[in-house]
């Protein structure tokens, strides 16, 4: 912004005279308002930083944070409840349609353990199957045991998704297990005969124990799979009112630790997750100092676990300190959200209790009162410390004020001197072809400044000229490269990248009103067969993915002087500028046997139809052209689909 320079300068005679004034002034106020502000510091620490209202400062931080803490595990809680309720839906949804669902061509038969026991194991993308051995023998368990392989996908991604879980699982009512990750040789680990019925992963979530038929949180058991100690999410799957199984997302207590319970706290707090009753769910390594009791993290399988094995009653956190703190303690428990102030070992510990969201848990955490009150302690110091820091402040504030005084005399010269530097300095850029001058600085000397206003409105005079130039250079390059992007854009499909209708009927009209000797031009349509049914069956976003798979394969194929284009939905055209139309129908036969073979997302076979036409006369339209192709990829499909045909 340009400006004017000052109404009324000084002269340099006036400018040494009110220089001095006003750094006499100016070094009486700082003594001043130095001493002042002292005083004043010192008077508010003293005040503000009091030891009770530092406590309960403090106090109310650890109350907030145990709150955050308490939300992220509601949070994380909430999310594994609703993907469990994601797939007991799917699995309900699995046996409404389980008479519709075929049997995949590729799916691996049950293999029968020396124990009786039937299994299949798993790999990184499918689940280990374990089948009671009374139970694999009743009717139709081989075909639930094959259909049930239709639920790898969602027990694959929900994994991948949530770190946290450590598998998930399907029981069903006859003693097949489907479980994800895969674990190898189940029967070992399971036993011949497993009564899925003796399990509290399964039987809390039967007509007897839920009958509203909820999502439900186990308390920590031992896993007979061979996971250790861990704790479920389960829900049950009906066929109609038939319960047909459970649905299981586990963590085990180690996630639980590393991801729930790791909360952020200033002090080392102990931190204990605990149910209802008071049994410890999970804790930290400070929580098990503090209680003298080591969390069961793993566990040494050296036999069959045939019935839930849970937590001993050494795990009740009422069963450690004396009677006043079990006492407390259970008192905070049953009062869901609060604060106490509890003592154990000698110790005071300010303790908060917060309920977790959806579930009978509580999260526990407690805070060493000896270091809540250690800032309070560091007051004391710091108000020593500034003490001797303002007395050696104030020795060297005198020798700066005095070192200012010898100065001024110089900054006076300098206050001169520099700005007539710098007018020089910007007079010779100027002059060396160089726009140097940028702003104009006013010195508060009425020569100097005068001088500065008039070199500075030249240099922005020509500034501006140049600028308006360099602009208009831009403006036309950016709008060129803009009308280039909105052509490409224009003629591009975006789902494949490839050439859209539009583009390729452009690219057709010029090679048909070429004014040289009419090109051997023939084109193929191609449709993929019977796609509907995947955007049906799969969705259309697997369909998507056929689509782009299918352009990677026609890519991927095509000869020199060959161009493909989307022609709309499942169609595609590929032009070919050189060659006739039998050596374009081989080329289409090779195209279709490619497709056929490849492996899709689907892990079905995808074919396609092909109707290939030439232009038969240098009066033949693109028209004609494209209605014989249509006409032949039609035959392609009274004829039973997935051939070529030539029109």
């Amino acid at each position: 912004m340009m400006r004017k320079p000052a109404a009324n300068p000084t002269t340099i005679k006036d400018l040494i005279k009110n220089q001095f004034i006003r750094s006499t002034l100016l070094l009486v106020i700082v003594l001043e308002v130095i001493t002042f502000l002292s005083f004043a510091i010192l008077i508010i620490s003293v005040e503000s930083q009091t030891a009770t209202q530092l406590r309960n400062r403090i106090e109310a931080n650890l109350k907030l944070n145990a709150m955050s803490n308490a939300n992220y595990v509601t949070e994380k809680s909430n999310d594994i409840t609703v993907l469990t309720q994601m797939i007991q839906r799917q699995f309900v949804d699995f046996f409404i349609l389980f008479d519709q669902l075929p049997i995949e061509p590729n799916a691996s038969l049950l293999m029968e353990h020396a124990n009786g026991a039937f299994y299949s194991d798993g790999d990184d993308t499918s689940s280990s199957l374990y089948y009671a051995k009374t139970g694999a023998l009743r009717e139709g368990a081989l075909e639930k045991a094959l259909k049930s392989r239709y639920m790898d996908p969602y027990f694959k991604l929900a994994v991948q998704d949530y770190p946290i879980l450590d598998q998930i699982y399907f029981n069903a009512w006859d003693g097949m297990t489907r479980i994800y990750p895969s674990i190898d040789e189940l029967p070992i680990l399971l036993g011949s005969d497993m009564k899925i019925s003796n399990y509290n992963f399964y039987y809390l979530a039967d007509d007897l124990h839920n009958p509203s038929r909820d999502i439900v949180w186990t308390d920590v058991y031992l896993d007979p799979a061979g996971q250790g100690w861990m704790i479920s999410c389960i829900a049950p799957v009906y066929d109609g009112d038939f319960l047909q199984g459970v649905v299981g997302l586990d963590i085990t207590i180690e996630n639980l630790i590393k991801d729930l319970i790791n909360v952020e706290t200033t002090l080392n707090s102990a931190v204990v997750l605990t149910n209802e009753s008071g049994l410890i769910i999970a804790m930290n390594e400070e929580a098990e100092a503090l209680l003298t009791i080591s969390e069961l993290k793993e566990h040494a399988y050296k036999e069959v676990v045939t019935e839930t094995i849970t937590k001993s009653d050494d795990f009740m956190i009422d069963q450690h300190g004396d009677d006043a703190f079990k006492e407390d303690i259970q008192a905070l428990i049953d009062n869901g959200n609060d604060t106490a102030n509890l003592s154990m070992k000698d110790k005071t510990f300010y303790v908060t209790s917060n309920v977790i969201g959806n579930t009978d848990w509580r999260l526990i955490v407690f805070s060493d009162q000896d270091e809540i009150l250690k800032p309070v302690h560091d007051i004391e110091r710091t108000i020593n410390k500034v003490f001797g820091l303002i007395i050696i402040f104030m020795v060297v504030l005198n020798l700066i004020i005095l070192r200012m005084i010898t100065d001024q005399s110089q900054s006076l010269a300098q206050a001169v001197s520099t700005p007539l530097n710098r007018l020089k300095e910007n007079i010779q850029k100027f002059g060396n072809g160089r726009m140097a001058v940028q702003a104009f600085d006013n010195t508060g000397i009425e020569e100097i400044d005068v001088l500065n206003f008039e070199f500075y409105l030249m240099s922005q005079m020509l500034n501006e000229r140049t600028k308006k130039l360099i602009q208009s250079e831009i403006q036309n390059r950016e709008q060129h490269i803009q009308m280039e992007n909105y052509l490409k854009e224009a003629l591009t499909d975006e789902l494949t990248g490839l050439m859209n209708r539009r583009g390729i009927e452009d690219m057709l009209d010029d090679a048909l009103s070429s004014d040289v000797d009419l090109p051997q031009l023939t084109i193929i349509i191609i449709d993929i067969d019977h796609f509907k049914s995947v955007n049906d069956q799969f969705g259309h976003l697997i369909g998507d993915e056929v689509l782009i798979a299918f352009t990677e394969l026609i890519q991927a194929n095509l000869k020199e002087e060959m161009t493909a284009a989307r022609w709309g939905g499942e169609e595609f055209m590929i032009i070919c500028k050189n060659g006739d139309i039998n050596e374009v129908a081989d080329y289409a036969e090779a195209l279709r046997k490619t497709i056929e073979t490849h492996h899709f997302v689907t892990n079905e076979v995808i074919t396609a139809s092909f109707g290939v036409a030439t232009v038969q006369d240098v009066n033949d339209g693109k028209r004609p052209l494209i209605q014989r192709a249509d006409q032949a990829l039609y035959k392609a499909k009274s004829n039973g689909r997935n051939c070529v045909c030539k029109g």
